[in-house]
């Protein structure tokens, strides 16, 4: 069994990992930079264990020895994970904080790599959410990268490389987490997960390459109760009158914190709804599982009012992002799409 086994789509990455432990060539920093959710802990976790393992094998940790099973088990004490902390809310629930503070990387880096380590040949930092560090941070991780000891190694996980400073990106190898293709994620999501042939193109239209994302949307109740709510009002939306829209827009607003999410659906919703109207290649549609009524709506809708609508919805998700009224906002958008239905 590979180390590496459930990362899929990174071969490239994963070669670079495995030459660099064969050869004995690590480096003393690197970043690795991709979306939320495309692999870059798994990636990271892998790379530490092959580096701390006793007899790597081809590159790779050989999960056998006591520094493999110490790492696989998250207890190696010389493979440190930097992250921002959770504060108690007083409801009881936890929030992230918002940055990862100076004191965190003198305590947990800099005044730690000056030990040299208690159990492998290196010691690892892995800082995950990097791009969170203030700049007094990143300065005092600097002062580690400018002179590391040679047991020193640094892995900066990043979904915003640009939030880096130049002089810790210039002390880095730079690897970036490739796009996974769809046919790859949905063939994963109908075998792993069990997910229907027509949901799954759903999923895989949002994952946009990243396996995680469509394997946190296919597991999260919002996300379904968002498409559910989503294909219900669409559906009747055309016969409603203003009281009905202005319930509808409450519900909606139960999304609040996914909108994106929503607005993603609702683009998807109306281009499906092109495809059928065009006459177009029908497993191009998205929601399959919707072909008939969707193919029923476009009679409604012409070229005219589905471009109307598709340009309404992108003005509506920036009014969003610059905090006008969400009731108003939706109400407009709902309006439209109703109006623009010729009954």
């Amino acid at each position: 069994m590979s180390v590496y086994e459930k990362i899929l789509g990174q071969d490239k990455l994963i070669e670079h990992f495995r030459k660099s432990v064969s050869l004995g060539k690590i480096s003393n920093a690197y970043i690795i930079s991709g979306e939320k959710y495309s692999g870059k802990k798994m990636l990271a976790n892998a790379y530490a264990a092959s580096i701390e393992c006793e007899n790597p094998v081809n590159g790779e940790a050989c999960m056998e020895c006591h520094s493999c099973k110490m790492s696989l088990s998250g207890n190696n004490p010389d493979i440190r994970w930097i992250v921002r902390e959770s504060k108690d809310n007083k409801d009881g629930t936890k929030k992230k904080a918002k940055e990862i503070p100076v004191d965190a990387i003198r305590d947990q880096i800099n005044n730690d790599i000056v030990v040299k380590p208690y159990h492998c040949k290196k010691k690892v930092y892995i800082i995950d959410e990097a791009e969170t560090l203030n700049v007094a941070a990143q300065n005092a991780l600097l002062k580690t990268m400018e002179e590391p000891p040679e047991y020193g190694v640094v892995i900066l996980l990043t979904s915003n490389e640009n939030a880096l400073l130049q002089t810790i990106l210039s002390r880095s190898i730079r690897l970036e987490v490739a796009s996974i293709d769809d046919e790859t994620i949905k063939d994963y999501l109908m075998k792993h997960n069990m997910i229907p042939d027509y949901a799954a193109d759903v999923l895989v239209s949002f994952a946009r390459g990243n396996l995680g994302r469509a394997i946190e949307l296919s597991q999260s109740p919002t996300f379904n109760e968002m498409k559910d709510h989503l294909v219900k009002t669409m559906s009747f939306l055309h016969e409603k009158d203003m009281a009905e829209i202005g319930n509808i827009t409450k519900q909606t607003s139960e999304f609040k914190d996914d909108i994106n999410y929503y607005f993603e659906l609702l683009t998807m919703w109306f281009r499906d709804i092109l495809v059928a109207k065009s006459g177009g290649d029908e497993s191009k549609i998205i929601f399959r599982d919707e072909v008939e009524n969707i193919r029923e709506l476009s009679r409604g809708y012409s070229y005219r009012s589905i471009e109307m609508i598709l340009k309404t919805i992108e003005d509506t998700k920036t009014q969003i992002a610059l905090n006008v009224s969400f009731d108003t906002a939706f109400k407009i958008l709902y309006m439209t799409i109703r109006d623009g239905y010729i009954r």
